[in-house]
């Protein structure tokens, strides 16, 4: 009577805890599967020798997204975070063993690639790759270096927008007017630039 007691009460202070529901813990489930895959698929698009690519562990699986008003998640937001370990021929044709973090954006596309965890959050451009493409990467090819050179364009003008819309909503101000004009000044010539 007494263990049966205490498995009643063990059972019972178990599912007092609040963890995922069923619906939360499948999404979570199925995004944990998509980063593996995004990560293990940018590896072998990228990798000099993409068919030495073995992979050994997936671990420590994160999610996060920035929040807007009154804790709703801002859309696009979502970043997921996945160490992974694999062996792969480096560039030197030697097979190595590496073992990161790598953050993808909500697209589940890899945008930053870090040794050690660092909280990174992501966002990034460009990609923050370094630390495993100058060991086991291919060289951009000529479609890849116009895309970053489009793409980065697009960010900077995004940039300028933002900035423009801060200086004239009041959202983004110096503790010098004349630093503010300044900052005015120097966007425009920023857009005049082909």
């Amino acid at each position: 009577m007494t263990k049966a007691l205490l498995v009643f009460f063990l059972l019972a202070l178990c599912s007092c805890d609040r963890g995922l529901s069923l619906a939360e813990e499948k999404h979570y489930q199925t995004n944990q599967a998509k980063a593996k895959e995004a990560v293990s698929t940018w590896i072998r698009n990228n990798a000099i020798h993409p068919g030495s690519y073995e992979p050994l562990a997936f671990s420590d699986y994160s999610e996060s997204f920035t929040t807007v008003s009154y804790g709703q998640k801002e859309t696009g937001s979502e970043t997921y975070k996945i160490k992974h370990t694999h062996y792969i021929l480096g560039k030197d044709s030697v097979q190595s063993h590496f073992s990161g973090y790598f953050i993808l954006l909500s697209d589940f596309s890899v945008n930053v690639i870090e040794q050690n965890d660092t909280n990174s959050l992501g966002g990034e451009f460009p990609p923050q790759t370094q630390i495993w493409s100058s060991r086991f990467g291919n060289v951009l090819s000529k479609k890849d270096s116009l895309y970053y050179a489009k793409k980065q364009k697009e960010v900077t003008r995004n940039l300028i927008t933002e900035l423009e819309q801060g200086l004239e909503s009041g959202n983004l101000h110096t503790e010098d007017p004349k630093d503010a004009t300044i900052l005015k000044n120097l966007l425009q010539q920023v857009q005049k630039k082909p």
